[in-house]
């Protein structure tokens, strides 16, 4: 018996993955992606600890490996909860940016967490206006298990106490969980996002193809462009990735918007597989509706303008404008779509 636990936990290790350990910082959370069984305990009021009912995750990398996407969904104190989350690597500050958006009505906002990796346990921070402290943490990441843990500060983080801790059981592996599975198997379990405003861009959704047309310092050039968009989380979020294509030349743009009912307005957030920095933006004062989004890009002022326009039954146009301080145009991309 001895020499086959033995046997075993060596070629665990052999096939773990190098983890946060050894790795590239953008490709630290690859061990995550795939399919997982996800076993949830939850400490209570009394200190001890409850097992939770058996939930299930999906994360898949996106727009071109820039971004990982993850879904988790099951059963919650007698209702039933889905969770979103994107995150990525910020070259630019070395750190991971991570979006959330978990729900059980259809109805929520998003949070943010930032952090980074260091010795294989990636931990991951956002305060609240009344000075608490949450912690994110991944940690044990084997071959085909790992652990996660949510935990809390009252004293500006010189004491944490953990309240959740989720154990994952890999039931699919990496090379099974893509982009293009993303957008034909659903995970949208529960009801539809109750609020009228929150259906604003349902006119999206679905596969549409065209021409981009990308004009700079450096002329004009033409692109073969196609957008998929669906509903996540209980239809409370669009996702939308943008595909260019020249030649060899691929590049993608992925947004997520989300209506924030208790604001009572969208929020969306965006990153390039050229440029995969976290952004966020509000749709500009006056629009008809979530059509149209400023991004500050850089200190010095650059901005990005996003705007979709319906143009009838089937078509789209989305224009995508960089002004620098001044608001002089420096790049504009505009993309003719149609729906199929």
């Amino acid at each position: 018996m001895l020499q086959i636990l033995l046997a075993l936990a060596l070629a665990n290790s052999i096939h773990a993955p190098q983890g946060a350990a050894n790795t590239p910082p953008p490709r630290q959370f690859d061990f995550w992606i795939g399919e997982w069984a996800v076993h949830n305990r939850h400490l209570q009021e009394d200190g001890t600890w409850s097992e939770g009912e058996d939930t299930r995750a999906r994360i898949t990398p996106v727009c071109d490996g820039a971004a990982i996407l993850e879904e988790w969904c099951g059963p919650w104190y007698g209702s039933f909860q889905n969770g979103f989350s994107l995150r990525a690597f910020d070259p630019t500050t070395e750190r991971w940016k991570l979006v959330l958006f978990w729900t059980t009505t259809g109805r929520g906002a998003f949070g943010s967490l930032g952090g980074r990796f260091r010795h294989g346990r990636g931990e991951f921070f956002a305060g609240s206006p009344r000075g608490t402290w949450t912690r994110y943490s991944f940690s044990d990441a084997l071959a085909n298990s790992t652990r996660w843990d949510s935990a809390t500060s009252v004293d500006g983080g010189q004491s944490w106490k953990t309240d959740w801790i989720m154990e994952f059981t890999r039931t699919r592996t990496a090379g099974e969980v893509t982009q293009e599975r993303l957008f034909e198997e659903d995970w949208n379990a529960g009801q539809v996002a109750p609020d009228a405003a929150a259906r604003e861009l349902d006119w999206t959704l679905g596969e549409w193809k065209g021409l981009a047309v990308r004009r700079d310092g450096g002329g004009e050039v033409e692109l073969q462009a196609r957008l998929r968009v669906r509903l996540l989380n209980k239809d409370a979020l669009v996702l939308g990735v943008l595909e260019l294509d020249r030649g060899d030349e691929h590049e993608e743009r992925l947004a997520v918007r989300g209506f924030e009912a208790g604001a009572g307005a969208w929020r969306t957030w965006r990153l390039e597989s050229d440029d995969p920095v976290l952004r966020t933006a509000q749709p500009e004062e006056g629009a008809t509706g979530p059509t149209a989004w400023t991004y500050r890009l850089d200190e010095a002022g650059q901005t990005l303008r996003v705007r979709v326009e319906r143009l009838g039954e089937g078509r789209m146009r989305r224009t995508e404008t960089v002004a620098d301080s001044s608001g002089e145009v420096v790049e504009e991309l505009v993309v003719e779509l149609e729906r199929g």
